[in-house]
């Protein structure tokens, strides 16, 4: 098995290598367009080490803890090596600081562009998988489980001894049934775990559950993801579920920005701790992403366990290097959502799934779903359950019949009626490919209704969009429609992709396609009609699902197998829909398509 992986490592360094040399030779003004850079930076303010810039609000695939380069736009990698502290469009500002691991001396430039720039963690990956495929030192080090796990022989079966604190444990939990099943079972693992955790559906409280138990037998946990935020958002889990946590240690591996949120609850950030600090038999929680976690295996003993959160994004070498570090595993996730990014993918390998994909093929039945969503409504909950989890996802008794709370009146009401959980707005326009000015004024108009009009708080709205350009066209609009959108009006409302909004959720969320070029559409359909993409957009909404699209969406036919069964989905999707008419005047006529 080394040879395929380090194979696809050094097959994803070159393709990004060379996807990134193509883009810095591209102008500034396509760099800007496409989303991987931002140009027009002004320095404001200095923090310290940190320097605070003015930028316009254009939409960005720059994101806090991005490697980026701060240039004069043309001479790249001459450049200042920054990294990205924090970044507010909507404010219109940026921080950046020195990369730590660059030389970066001097005084902050006063401006300029700032472009991606690659780090490259190949090396480092490939000497985390070394212990994993040397039989000795797996064996000594106790990471010989991991490669069984990932061959398919890892042994799911439980050890009597923890089932039986397992079943003691649960009955003094809040947990839904299949909670209780999916805490049991990873409790009580010998080697391995899956919980697959649809959206909603409270996979990270079971997770949090799961780490509590651990510590409450003076266990050492490695809480592990892609992320930061979904490593934060356990951890927060972990400090707020109860006394369980207190008394033990709980630590996240990071510079301090991307741990800001758990300060508040105790949880210290550090870019590494002290050797000899883990003591056999101590209980204590240590958070790392998976390339962290490569450094704390070489530094400190094996944990007893290694949770794995948001799975269904992790790519299986990234996964095997976190588990190396543990005596066991538990992964939590959902392959039925957005999977990984991979450089130089699309070639059928099968080194291009998640982890959780590729185990969920290998223990197919031996999965633990969580099956009640706390936060959909029935309405929201069924086409998701129907089309992606086989109709065994439902609405938790709490959620169920939730539904949008709106004042008397208003001008949109028969597309925001709060009985109609799910609405397509069909929005004429044609020969459109990645952006829509049309959809992008009705959704201004929506917003500026349920705002301004009915008192949502901004903070509970989401627009999501599978175009970045789309989204800049959205957020243009938005500012013409309510002139304070640079202030308060707006602020907390979020626009962006569904990459961006995965694990996130919002009472109404507008998803606008953007698209109406039947060619361009049908090209493209393996990306806009990508499942997990769809998935996620449909299920971020508590009480109301607006989706906006022109009715050619529901008409592109691919010609490719695969991209024709995708195309079938958002068909599908279209049919769920029954229509009604209602004239605006901000476009000729919404035909409104809701679900029954």
């Amino acid at each position: 098995m080394r040879e395929p992986i380090v194979r696809f490592l050094e097959r994803g360094r070159r393709a990004e290598r060379r996807d990134l040399r193509d883009l810095h030779l591209k102008p500034v003004e396509e760099r800007v367009a496409d989303g991987s850079a931002i140009a027009g930076l002004r320095r404001i303010e200095q923090r310290g080490d940190a320097a605070v810039y003015r930028i316009p609000g254009t939409a960005t695939k720059l994101r806090p803890g991005d490697a980026c380069w701060l240039s004069s736009g043309a001479e790249i990698t001459s450049g200042r090596p920054v990294e990205i502290e924090e970044i507010d469009l909507g404010a219109g500002v940026l921080v950046l600081r020195p990369d730590r691991f660059a030389d970066a001396s001097g005084p902050p430039p006063e401006g300029g562009v700032l472009d991606r720039r690659n780090l490259d963690l190949t090396d480092h990956l490939v000497r985390g998988l070394e212990p994993i495929f040397d039989d000795e030192r797996g064996r000594l080090a106790g990471a010989d489980w991991v490669r069984r796990a990932v061959e398919g022989e890892a042994e799911l079966g439980p050890r009597n001894d923890r089932l039986a604190r397992a079943k003691e444990a649960v009955e003094a939990d809040a947990l839904t049934e299949s909670q209780r099943e999916a805490f049991s079972a990873a409790v009580a693992a010998r080697e391995l775990a899956l919980v697959q955790g649809p959206p909603g559906t409270g996979k990270t409280r079971v997770a949090a559950a799961v780490v509590l138990e651990a510590l409450r037998h003076g266990e050492k946990v490695l809480v592990s993801a892609l992320t930061h935020r979904a490593i934060n958002n356990v951890l927060a889990a972990v400090a707020t579920l109860g006394e369980k946590s207190r008394g033990h240690r709980v630590f996240k591996i990071g510079r301090p920005h991307q741990g800001a949120e758990l300060r508040a609850l105790g949880i210290e950030s550090r870019t590494r701790l002290q050797k000899g600090a883990v003591l056999p038999g101590e209980g204590m929680v240590v958070g790392a992403t998976t390339f962290g976690a490569v450094k704390l295996r070489r530094d400190y003993s094996p944990f007893d366990l290694v949770l794995l959160d948001e799975a269904g994004q992790v790519p299986i070498p990234h996964a095997m290097s976190a588990f190396a570090g543990g005596l066991r595993g538990v992964v939590v996730g959902d392959h039925r959502q957005l999977g990984p990014v991979v450089a130089g993918g699309g070639t059928g390998d099968p080194m291009e799934r998640s982890i959780f994909e590729h185990l969920a093929e290998r223990y197919r039945g031996r999965i633990h779903l969580l099956r009640e969503s706390w936060r959909m409504n029935a309405g929201i909950c069924r086409f998701s359950s129907r089309f992606f989890y086989e109709d065994a996802v439902v609405p938790h008794k709490s959620a169920a019949d939730r539904r949008l709370q709106l004042d008397e009146g208003g001008q949109y009401r028969a597309i925001l009626d709060p009985e109609k959980a799910s609405v397509w707005v069909a929005v004429d326009h044609l020969a459109r490919r990645n952006h829509s000015r049309e959809e992008a004024r009705v959704v201004a108009a929506l917003v500026r209704e349920l705002v301004s009009h009915h008192g949502v708080p901004p903070a509970e709205i989401a627009v999501v969009s599978p175009f970045r350009a789309h989204a800049g066209a959205v957020s243009h609009e938005l500012a013409r429609a309510i002139p304070e959108a640079a202030g308060a009006l707006i602020e907390g409302l979020v626009v962006d992709t569904a990459e961006r909004i995965q694990g996130q959720e919002r009472e109404v969320v507008l998803y606008t396609f953007g698209s109406s070029d039947r060619d361009y559409l049908s090209r493209n359909a393996e990306f806009l009609f990508d499942p997990g993409r769809l998935n996620v957009a449909l299920t971020r909404a508590r009480t109301k699902r607006i989706i906006i699209g022109s009715p050619e969406v529901a008409r592109a036919r691919p010609r490719k197998l695969e991209a024709l069964r995708r195309a079938a989905l958002v068909q599908a999707l279209w049919s769920e829909h029954i229509p009604i008419e209602q004239a605006t005047p901000e476009c000729d006529t919404i035909r409104v398509r809701w679900e029954e």
